[in-house]
């Protein structure tokens, strides 16, 4: 990663370092979510899920963490909360309008970069488990495991825009300049737009993914976890799955025009501006801190 935006990560988001507390993953319904934990998993032995987040349905908790689980100690991945203060990683736009204050403990280059509705096209383009590979100072060893990162969030897609556009420049940019990953970016000249959706659908990385009493899975029961992780070069230890989720709280999710204030920010569990002028928010009463804050029986 470059320098600069590292250095600028160690001061203020020092506990991605921390390699001796004990943190708790919040997981969301993708993918992208799922492989970004497994990853900082391989390389962080005091890192576990702990909960998940169903966009469509709720909020959940392992059985086992009841009154364990806190604000300091949950580390929520490809989602944004906007409770100032809860840690996440994450790749949304989360400010509204320029100048809006937005989660200060939240690694996320767009809002590093100062990203809103009147920057838009120049958003960090790509997905969070770049961002945390990136983090990690790992590099691909093959080109499969360039392009297998890619197809996560259909990150490929910048790049066969319109260079009228913005979105290859910008994918460019934070490829090479910021995330010190050249060769995932020119991986993509030697394969088609087409080949990228063959291959996403092949692996099954649109599946959604979703919690029960045996742990975490994916919709799609074919999809070959550890033949990814393979190819990615990170551990899978599927232990890490497993373990008996249980609902604590229904969750909205609601999508509005970027100028409708309806949700105190503290209540959102994940906001994320698209096409410029719309926001989508899921958000439940209370906040994150409502779903965690359970005692044990």
């Amino acid at each position: 990663m470059n320098r600069e935006y590292l250095e600028k990560i160690k001061r203020d988001y020092p506990w991605i370092w921390d390699k001796e507390n004990e943190y708790y993953l919040i997981i969301s319904d993708d993918m992208d979510s799922l492989l970004s934990a497994i990853c900082l998993m391989s390389h962080r032995d005091n890192i576990k899920i702990g909960g998940f987040l169903d966009y469509r349905e709720g909020f959940y908790i392992k059985k086992g963490l009841e009154g364990k689980l806190t604000k300091d100690n949950i580390i929520c991945i490809d989602m944004s909360p906007c409770e100032d203060g809860i840690k996440s990683i994450s790749n949304h736009v989360t400010r509204r309008f320029e100048g809006e204050e937005v989660n200060s403990q939240d690694i996320n280059l767009s809002n590093m970069d100062g990203i809103s509705p009147k920057n838009y096209f120049h958003k960090y383009n790509l997905n969070t488990f770049i961002l945390i590979y990136s983090l990690l100072g790992l590099k691909p060893s093959s080109e499969k495991a360039s392009a297998l990162m890619l197809m996560l969030d259909s990150a490929y897609l910048p790049f066969y825009a319109s260079k009228s556009y913005q979105d290859s420049f910008t994918q460019k940019h934070y490829l090479c300049d910021v995330l010190d990953l050249e060769e995932v970016w020119q991986v993509q000249e030697k394969i088609t737009k087409t080949e990228f959706i063959n291959a996403k659908a092949s692996l099954g990385l649109s599946t959604k993914i979703y919690v029960d009493d045996e742990g975490v899975k994916t919709a799609d029961d074919k999809v070959d976890l550890e033949g990814i992780c393979e190819i990615l070069e990170i551990d899978y230890k599927p232990e890490q799955l497993h373990g008996f989720f249980y609902l604590t709280k229904l969750v909205n999710t609601i999508t509005r025009h970027i100028n409708v204030r309806v949700i105190n920010r503290e209540n959102i569990l994940g906001l994320a501006v698209t096409r410029r002028d719309t926001q989508k928010i899921c958000w439940v009463e209370g906040g994150i801190g409502s779903c965690i804050s359970l005692k044990e029986n």
